[in-house]
């Protein structure tokens, strides 16, 4: 009989971690695991995305409150296999199920991110962030890292054990993709016979996804080519970005569509992905364009540098070199043959990558 293996994540918000782990969901089930899924807050769209054999269970909490309905959970449910991310559902997993309820469960922490801005803004949590990770990751049965480059954070910065740590990169194209991409659609801004071009940058609003750079050079970009730049994802910059856009007089440029199940549809549609991105440790969004015949700017961040570093029709910039990256956003806007490598992105296959995470098991 195969395990039963729950996956437990802050909510459905469609973040990069919680698509993850739905992804991962859909294949386990798909795959005839007893499958379940566990939440803190029961908010978000990406639940529309699990398969409907997935149990879904909420501790009806913020994350920060659900320590004693974590608890009581686990004392009530005992699956085989946790997977579990990011970095503070790990610790509290590995708090409430290794060293509070002691369950002979295998524990898998997926880990997702650096030690950057958004845990530097924590007031003083920032200072025991890497202790509390060093402790609470050694009692994790398997530690999965999203790319290399994380995993030399996890033992540089960190002090875990390298041979704890798996490198997994993450399920990014599922068995429905094209489906997701051909989607049909109405929106004002991609009619088919547009005489501009479309930008699109996806992620959550925040200081970390560098969105407020890339509007500040909207009108040094407009005044070399026409374009329209939609936003896509919410966050906790959305009201600065939003008076940042109507200050620099782009409201007529620059569309926010907040969160949407289905971004893929406008990506495929659109011209160019932009990642100005201050850091990120994979970017399932960059893989997503690739695959969609998208080409994609971004940032040289480590990890969207070492996963598409030699794909062809993805190009790196600083976006700290104004002229630079306005020229190079200019350049693949112009050119009629930029050619896409598609099928380089094959290997973050969910299937492919679902069955690495079984051999864990």
């Amino acid at each position: 009989m195969k395990s039963s293996v729950l996956f437990f994540c802050p909510s459905f918000s469609s973040g990069g971690v919680e698509k993850v782990l739905v992804n991962l969901a859909n294949h386990f089930n798909t795959n005839d695991y007893s499958t379940s899924f566990l939440v803190c807050q029961h908010i978000g769209i990406l639940d529309f995305n699990l398969n409907k054999g997935v149990n879904i269970f909420s501790l009806n909490n913020r994350l920060f409150k659900s320590f004693f309905p974590a608890i009581s959970f686990f004392r009530k449910n005992n699956p085989d296999v946790i997977i579990c991310g990011p970095q503070f559902i790990n610790i509290l997993s590995v708090l409430v199920v290794k060293l509070i309820l002691r369950k002979k469960v295998k524990l898998i922490l997926t880990h997702h991110s650096f030690y950057d801005l958004d845990i530097k803004r924590m007031p003083f949590l920032h200072l025991f962030y890497k202790s509390f990770l060093r402790f609470f990751y050694r009692h994790g049965d398997i530690i999965v890292a999203v790319s290399n480059a994380v995993k030399e954070h996890l033992v540089n910065d960190v002090g875990l054990s390298n041979n704890k740590i798996k490198v997994i990169y993450n399920p990014v194209i599922e068995s429905n993709f094209d489906d997701l991409a051909n989607e049909p659609f109405l929106h004002k801004s991609f009619i088919d016979d547009r005489n501009y071009k479309i930008l699109v940058c996806v992620g959550r609003l925040s200081k970390i996804k560098n969105q407020e750079a890339l509007i500040k050079l909207m009108p040094r970009l407009l005044k070399e080519i026409s374009c329209k730049l939609i936003l896509i994802g919410d966050g906790e910059e959305r009201d600065f970005l939003k008076k940042l856009v109507f200050d620099l007089d782009l409201s007529l440029k620059v569309e926010f569509m907040g969160s949407i199940s289905n971004p893929l549809k406008y990506i495929k549609h659109s011209d160019l992905l932009v990642l100005p991105s201050l850091s990120e440790t994979f970017s399932l969004v960059a893989v997503e364009s690739i695959a969609a015949g998208t080409p994609v700017i971004s940032t040289p961040t480590l990890g969207v540098n070492e996963i598409l570093r030699n794909c062809e029709g993805c190009f790196f910039e600083s976006i700290d070199n104004d002229n630079d990256f306005v020229f190079k956003i200019k350049q693949i806007l112009n050119s009629e043959n930029i050619f896409v490598d598609e099928g380089f992105v094959e290997k973050f296959s969910t299937d492919k990558i679902g069955e690495i995470y079984e051999s864990l098991l």
